[in-house]
């Protein structure tokens, strides 16, 4: 299960380039080891389940300097734990003000994961709140909206200011320029697939074949060269999932 979760979750991130607009998330398929959707989106319209958070993000003290690195325990100087009125105080202030805020309840439990009321998303913890920048998304969770801390995060777009890894790694990166900082793993969708940097930061990645359906209608994983392959997305921690869509 829970690799199925990391491999939907993750593939979040092409969703969330337009999620950091509106909003999105990603699924797995019974059949393939991958199945993923690059064009969804969260229903806003469900609003007793997803409602808006209107409270402005607060200000931060001067002196607070954000390290902008992305790992598996947070961006920057935000760790996971952190709460939101700290995260989004610093993130803002290095990226602006957020563009979209939305919360959500996930109050059934279904395989170890919190599910909305009509079954359609998920997240590990009961109660969600995602916060999204132009290119990244930080998302909080907890028991309910009003105990949260920061869980995960999603950059989906080139940002305009520099959001990388340690390895340097952001989107628009070519395998190709960090063999030595990447791998990629065979299969997925049939030009989109994922991987992982050296310091554990889940990729979502396109370019060339990683899955074909053979003449017998099975599903056959590929793995290209990394001359075709371009780092799209890049994620860590928990993040709301569709379980619904495919490739």
């Amino acid at each position: 299960m829970r690799r199925r979760l990391f491999r939907t979750a993750l593939f979040s991130a092409a969703a969330l380039a337009t999620s950091c607009s509106s909003a999105g998330s990603a699924t797995t398929s019974s059949t393939a080891a991958v199945k993923v959707s690059i064009e969804t989106s969260m229903p806003t319209s469900a609003t007793s389940v997803i409602s808006p958070v209107s409270d402005p993000p607060p200000t931060v003290a001067p002196g607070v300097v954000l390290g902008l690195e992305l790992s598996v325990g947070g961006v920057g100087d935000i760790a996971f734990g952190a709460t939101p009125d700290v995260a989004i105080g610093v993130l803002s202030a290095a990226l602006g003000a957020p563009i979209s805020d939305l919360a959500a309840n996930f109050p059934t439990l279904i395989d170890g994961l919190s599910v909305d009321v009509e079954a359609e998303l998920g997240f590990a913890h009961p109660a969600a709140r995602r916060v999204c920048w132009t290119a990244l998304c930080a998302f909080f969770g907890g028991d309910d909206l009003a105990a949260m801390v920061f869980v995960g995060w999603d950059l989906s777009q080139t940002p305009a200011v520099s959001l990388a890894t340690v390895e340097g790694i952001t989107v628009g990166t070519r395998w190709i320029d960090v063999v030595a900082s990447m791998s990629v793993e065979p299969g997925g969708c049939p030009t989109s697939g994922f991987g992982s940097t050296l310091s554990g930061v889940e990729l979502r990645v396109v370019g060339g074949a990683f899955s074909r359906t053979d003449e017998d209608g099975e599903y056959v994983e590929l793995l290209p060269s990394p001359t075709e392959v371009t780092v799209v997305g890049l994620a860590a921690g928990s993040r709301i999932i569709d379980l619904e869509q495919g490739c």
